[in-house]
């Protein structure tokens, strides 16, 4: 895995690039498999993720705010996951934790926020 202190990306595609890197080898047959389901989410989910980061970093939403927005982005995102076919329960909590440890990183060097302790270990 990439080491994603000093990641903060500035675009959807830069969220997209690195949440490929970090899928890693174990799950390269599963996402190939059903990557084009997923994009679309995904980039939903990294505009999302810069949009709240860049919020949060100015105050002009609160910690709250941004928990309760990328804690719906984390519901949706999981409910794409259990819609997809062929992605196993363990593969699908595997790439669901790799795709939110991203999104808390980006917040974190964006913000010095940790809303997600469980997955960012500064």
């Amino acid at each position: 895995m990439t080491d994603l202190t000093e990641f903060k990306p500035a675009s959807a595609d830069e969220f997209m690039d690195q949440i490929q890197r970090q899928i890693g080898s174990d799950l390269t047959a599963v996402w190939k498999a059903n990557k084009k389901k997923l994009e679309r989410n995904l980039r939903v989910l990294g505009e999302a993720t810069v949009r709240t980061a860049l919020l949060l970093e100015t105050r002009q939403i609160t910690e709250a705010e941004a928990d309760a927005i990328l804690y719906q982005q984390e519901q949706l995102f999981n409910a794409t996951l259990n819609h997809t076919l062929a992605l196993p329960y363990i593969a699908a909590q595997s790439l669901l934790n790799t795709i939110f440890k991203v999104v808390g990183w980006a917040v974190f060097n964006y913000s010095g926020v940790n809303l997600f302790p469980a997955l960012v270990t500064p």
